[in-house]
């Protein structure tokens, strides 16, 4: 049985392992890897898959029935930390035979409201248009959907390392009118020394770190994704094609430091003129 360092799903590892031990216990026949799905019809459709695509992987996804899962979750080998989608098996609603179900984000099934879950699913009584269906919905995510995907993360870890130094300007600028009219009065009569504690507090902030807090706060990198798969590295610069090095190695010594920084930092939380690790594996880099 895969330990946790090897698990990839979004269903609990823990649980996940107890119910392995009870399928196993209980002398379960239907697995797909070391997960115990529903029946014979379910391994058959994964196995059909699998023979078709060779580097597809079996997470754990999907829900529970009757004590085991009713399907799996769809990766590849080279970046298994990314669900593609899944493949599960349910009961007609008519009560005659079984229904062969795929999930993924690529599907936009009409027949259901936008956000709700059957809107990404597709499903069939037919083994050989579910087979078709799983081909062409859970193929591997190309450079281009994973920075799409990321962008979300990107923006946010841009927000939190914008939004002190937002804070303490936007601090510093709050006084209130009775305190500038105070100050204009001071300013005519004599020399300009602030007569506000708020005043000399917001113009001790400016000199000691303004420069640095307007540069983080207006700040617009132009950024590279890279994305570190175990037998290669994909990187797109802002401008041009996607560029494939066969080690981090060969990447640019710019991209490759930056890179080795992320890697031990905290996910979507921006570090200036350094970049954002969105997962182990993905990062947005900013360029020098």
């Amino acid at each position: 049985m895969r330990n946790e360092e090897q698990y990839f799903g979004t269903y609990n590892y823990e649980s996940f392992v107890r119910t392995h031990e009870s399928a196993k216990a209980s002398g379960h026949q239907h697995w797909i890897d070391d997960i115990p799905v529903l029946n014979a019809e379910m391994v058959k459709f994964f196995n059909e898959i699998k023979y078709k695509r060779r580097n597809i992987v079996a997470r754990v996804d999907c829900k529970k029935h009757g004590g085991v899962f009713e399907g799996v979750g769809i990766a590849y080998q080279d970046a298994p930390n990314f669900l593609i989608g899944k493949m599960f098996i349910e009961d007609a609603p008519d009560g005659k035979g079984k229904l062969y179900c795929v999930r993924s984000d690529r599907i936009e099934n009409e027949k259901f409201r936008a956000g709700s879950e059957g809107y990404e699913t597709k499903k069939s009584k037919d083994f050989t248009k579910g087979v078709k269906m799983a081909l062409t919905y859970l193929k591997p995510f190309t450079v281009a959907e994973i920075m799409e995907n990321s962008n979300s993360a990107y923006d946010s870890g841009l927000w939190r390392m914008k939004s002190d130094p937002q804070d303490k300007l936007d601090t510093a600028a709050s006084i209130s009118r009775q305190q500038v009219m105070v100050e204009i009065d001071n300013m005519i009569r004599s020399g300009y020394v602030p007569a506000t504690e708020k005043f000399r507090e917001a113009i001790l902030l400016f000199q000691e770190q303004g420069e640095e807090l307007k540069r983080i706060t207006s700040y617009r990198p132009k950024r590279i994704f890279v994305w570190v798969k175990p037998d290669c590295v994909e990187y797109q610069p802002h401008t041009g094609e996607p560029v494939v090095a066969y080690k981090l190695d060969d990447v640019p010594e710019d991209i490759r430091n930056k890179v080795a920084v992320l890697q031990i930092g905290e996910k979507n939380h921006a570090i200036m003129d350094v970049g954002i690790k969105i997962t182990e594996t993905t990062y947005w880099v900013f360029e020098s």
